[in-house]
């Protein structure tokens, strides 16, 4: 047995060393070569003296020297990793490079005699996104290539360069120890491998010092190549690259591209998965069912196919988490004490919701990198409200909040239900729709991204920029789901009113239809310029378009105080509650809720600086130091102090600004007081004492009071003067000055004719009463107004809409009929042809600006005590009118002109139509003799 043995070890080392003298010397063969006693006996001299012997006793396979490259291997690539049982669905490839290896380097006999040089290739190029295996690929055949040589008596040396290796910082130094590195490769039986071969072969332009020496590189790495593709050394080189398109194209010529991306299939996973539930003992999970919802999780992140690396990363996650509990029992318990308790690895049970945990946490190889703009733009939050934190808006937030608790449940896709996860919030500013995304956040126990549309876009210097900026950001989100994506601002990303915009609208579009409820993602948007929006990005969101409005009526009112009152509730006095500070509110301008908000916490500062300026002056007492500095420091303070304690001293409470402190002197309605009237600045009450300047100081005919708002919310009473003249052959029976003459729509300006247009529907209006009462004829007469107000004579400037047609009416017939109306009645309305008065705005009622009450009730020159307002402002706005009506103004709710006519004139339609007649008919020169005189005759 042992002699057997021996002779199969001979006849194995004789055929080595035949394979090393055929590589060194070919067919011409030294003589000491040719018999192995002539070798031994010349060993000492041939060593010293003979080249040739050296090359070749270094060539031959030892036992130690293949363990030494061994054992470097292991070190770096350890065994139990880069095995071949490991390696699942690469078997084409593997054979690959083993067949090239044993054509090229071991020159098998059989492949030389069926394939030719060039039917397999020496330069192979793996090309593939991280995680697809490449390295493990490499490693695991340079192992089996080691292996055979060793077999084969062929000395293989493993070359595997790195960038470290090569790169110096010294000129011409990287190109001379790459050609050293290449060289040497060249001249024995090797493995030449690259990774990240992109480092070594990209393009460069070569204008600069650093890019002339990477060509000069490239060059030289060039020209081995050729040698080693053309030549008969016994060399196979194998690069690895992710970017591969980034590469030389000449040198990617010279290389055989093999894509790894392209045969990743569900076959392969699933084999991965199967091998790697055996080796974990995981056998009651599915292979199938477990890759589908891996698949799914990590998909939902990413924008890229699934890799085998990401499989073995969840499996390895799952692992972690699993031994938590055993690292924190060696931990508290000693790691010797730890083991010795233990027998063996600890077995765990999972199931699909464990890798569903995992999945989102690992990370993913082709993850790509964001740019700094989005990092910038998003802010990740986690939030704490809920739904007791939103005052008002019955009618919205539990429909938006139960449709986004829809979108995350996952009983829904059981029942067949895909929901839409598109929210448009549409509403004028703070009124709450960041607030709902919120909620829904924190409900959901879900992240919260917020992204201002403004902060995403700006910046953007180079064209592709803003698509790219979108992309990356709903990648982003991806990566983070389950999560809400608040979009701020969204008409600077929708805007559909630049044809530039076309693009970043097209991804914007693409983005939102690709989301799908099983992505985990909602995307709410908030604008308050619904106009500025796309119509086809708008209709992504439908059916949830959702208009976030202003508290529609006082009890909405009283919910947004007391929540905002709650945060200091212990500083607060008894007699302030909610619904007092919304009457205060009502009395001098309607917030939005981020407005009464702020208005509450500036009562609040002015209470906190009073106690300190009390503070500050008792310190400086009790230390003798001059108050005076303090004085002049705090005098406003100090002013307010001292008037809330006059109404403490009223209540027979008495307090000295010595004792004043957070315990005894509370936030009284006095505090609201100020801090609401603070809300009126001087540019705002200096215009409205000009328009009530502009009010006439006696009771005048053709001249009747309207109401006018401004879109800041503020508002006042407006005069409208009328005359009557002769008309003047070819000119237009009606004329206004005071008008606005245009308008902003949009981002342009258009033309404004709303005025002109109110004032005829009056005058044709009051014409056609006038003939059916009186068969008075005024189409002989020429009218003329005049809306007096501060922006009159300005260039494009004055008075725009159509609310001042009822008090149109009202200035033609007193100037008509010769009867003045008082200043004190003012009214407001549309005017129809049929002499109906319809609805404005400014009144208040569903959330809406009352600016034209808070005016009459802010009026100094003029006491208004009549308020005539359209009968439908009169239903919607109830609580407003209670409020005009507490403050001593009687408010008439019209249906028609003739309606008001009581109240204006103390006249019935009749006896004004009378009145009319007989003032027209002491005008004989404007008035139509014929047609009257004889009902004037019959009369009398």
């Amino acid at each position: 047995m042992s002699t057997t043995k021996t002779a199969s070890s001979q006849l194995r080392m004789a055929s080595n060393d035949d394979q090393v003298s055929e590589f060194l010397f070919g067919s011409v063969r030294p003589w000491w070569d040719k018999h192995k006693w002539l070798r031994r006996a010349s060993f000492l001299a041939l060593k010293t003296v003979d080249r040739s012997y050296v090359r070749w006793s270094k060539a031959r396979v030892s036992p130690r020297r293949f363990k030494k490259i061994q054992e470097r291997l292991d070190r770096e690539y350890p065994p139990e990793k880069f095995s071949p049982s490991n390696m699942i669905g690469r078997e084409k490839e593997f054979n690959l490079l083993l067949d090239s290896f044993r054509l090229h380097v071991l020159r098998h006999p059989v492949l030389e005699k069926y394939f030719g040089r060039e039917e397999l290739p020496k330069a192979v190029c793996l090309a593939g996104d991280s995680g697809t295996g490449k390295t493990f690929l490499t490693m695991v055949a340079l192992r089996q290539m080691l292996i055979e040589g060793y077999r084969s008596g062929l000395l293989v040396t493993p070359v595997i360069l790195k960038g470290s290796d090569v790169y110096s910082e010294f000129y011409g130094k990287s190109t001379r120890q790459l050609g050293r590195f290449l060289d040497y490769a060249s001249t024995i039986p090797s493995v030449v491998y690259i990774d990240e071969f992109q480092s070594f072969g990209r393009k460069v332009k070569g204008e600069t010092g650093a890019e002339i020496e990477d060509t000069r590189l490239q060059d030289e790495l060039n020209r081995w190549l050729d040698k080693i593709v053309n030549g008969k050394s016994r060399t196979l080189v194998v690069v690895a690259t992710n970017a591969y398109e980034k590469i030389r194209e000449d040198i990617r010529r010279r290389l055989w591209k093999v894509n790894l991306n392209d045969d990743i299939t569900r076959e392969m996973l699933i084999a991965v998965v199967s091998d790697s539930l055996k080796r974990d003992g995981w056998t009651n999970l599915k292979p199938e069912d477990l890759l589908d919802m891996v698949e799914k999780e990590i998909t939902r992140r990413r924008k890229s196919s699934l890799t085998p690396s990401d499989v073995q990363e969840v499996f390895r996650e799952v692992r972690r988490t699993k031994e938590g509990h055993l690292r924190e029992e060696l931990r508290d318990s000693g790691v010797s004490s730890a083991r010795t308790a233990t027998t063996g690895r600890p077995k765990f049970t999972v199931d699909l919701d464990d890798f569903a945990k995992a999945s989102r946490n690992i990370k993913l190889y082709s993850e790509q990198e964001k740019s700094q703009e989005v990092i910038d733009a998003v802010y990740v939050m986690k939030v704490k409200q809920s739904r007791d934190d939103i005052g008002g808006l019955h009618d919205v937030k539990h429909k938006v909040l139960n449709h986004i608790a829809l979108a995350f449940n996952p009983v829904m896709s059981e029942l067949g239900h895909e929901a839409n996860p598109r929210f448009l919030l549409i509403g004028p500013p703070g009124t709450g729709k960041t607030l709902i995304a919120m909620v829904a956040a924190a409900e959901n126990n879900v992240g919260f991204i917020k992204v201002r549309g403004g902060e995403l876009m700006s910046g953007a210097n180079y064209m592709g920029d803003p698509e790219k900026r979108v992309k990356e950001l709903f990648a982003l989100v991806r990566q983070k789901s389950p999560c809400i994506l608040l979009l701020d601002e969204a008409d600077a990303i929708f805007w559909g009113g630049d044809p530039s915009s076309n693009k970043i609208l097209a991804q914007v579009k693409a983005e939102l239809s690709e989301l799908r409820p099983e992505d985990r993602v909602v995307v709410m948007a908030t604008t308050n310029k619904e106009q500025l929006i796309d119509q086809a990005t708008k209709d992504r969101f439908e059916p949830n378009i959702f208009y976030v409005h202003t508290p529609l009526n006082d009890s909405e009112w009283n919910e947004v105080l007391a929540i905002h009152l709650r945060s200091f509730q212990k500083y607060i006095h008894p007699e302030v509650d909610a619904p007092k500070i919304t009457r205060m509110f009502r009395r001098q301008r309607v917030l939005s809720p981020r407005g009464v908000a702020e208005t509450v916490a500036e009562a609040h500062r002015l209470w906190a600086s009073e106690v300190a300026a009390a503070r500050e002056i008792s310190q400086a007492r009790h230390d003798n130091q001059p108050i005076q500095r303090v004085l002049d420091k705090y005098q406003e303070d100090l002013d307010r102090l001292k008037e809330v304690l006059e109404v403490y001293k009223g209540e027979g409470i008495r307090l000295e600004v010595d004792t004043v402190n957070k315990d005894n002197y509370k936030i009284r309605l006095y505090h609201f007081q100020k801090a609401i009237a603070s809300l009126e600045t001087l540019e705002d009450k200096e215009h409205r004492e000009i328009a009530e300047a502009l009010i006439l100081p006696q009771q005048t005919p053709g001249v009747s009071y309207g109401l006018y708002t401004s879109d800041r919310g503020l508002g006042g009473v407006l005069t409208i003067q009328c005359t009557i003249r002769p008309a003047t052959p070819g000119e237009r029976p009606v004329s206004v000055t005071g008008q606005a003459s245009s308008t902003a729509l949009g981002q342009s300006f258009v033309p404004d004719d709303s005025v002109v247009h109110s004032a005829e529907n009056a005058v044709e209006a009051l014409r056609a009463w006038l003939w059916s009462k009186t068969r008075v004829n005024l189409a002989r007469f020429h009218v003329h107004y005049q809306i007096r107000s501060i922006l009159e004579g300005a260039p494009g400037q004055g008075v725009s809409g159509p609310s001042a047609g009822y008090a149109m009416v009202n200035a033609l017939i007193s100037e008509l009929a010769g009867i003045s109306i008082p200043q004190s009645k003012v009214m407001t309305g549309t005017i129809g042809l049929k002499m109906d008065v319809g609805p404005v705005g400014g009144l208040g009622g569903r959330g809406r600006e009352a600016g034209k009450l808070v005016g009459i009730l802010k009026a100094d020159k003029v006491k208004i005590t009549d308020l005539l307002v359209p009968e439908s402002n009169y239903r919607s706005a109830s609580d407003e009118m209670q409020m005009v009506g507490e403050e001593g103004v009687k408010v008439h709710s019209i249906r028609n002109a003739q309606d008001g006519w009581p109240v204006l004139f103390g006249l019935t339609a009749d006896e004004l139509a009378k009145r009319v007649r007989v003032a027209l008919a002491e005008r004989e020169s404007i008035v139509d003799v014929d047609s009257i005189s004889g009902r004037i005759a019959g009369s009398s």
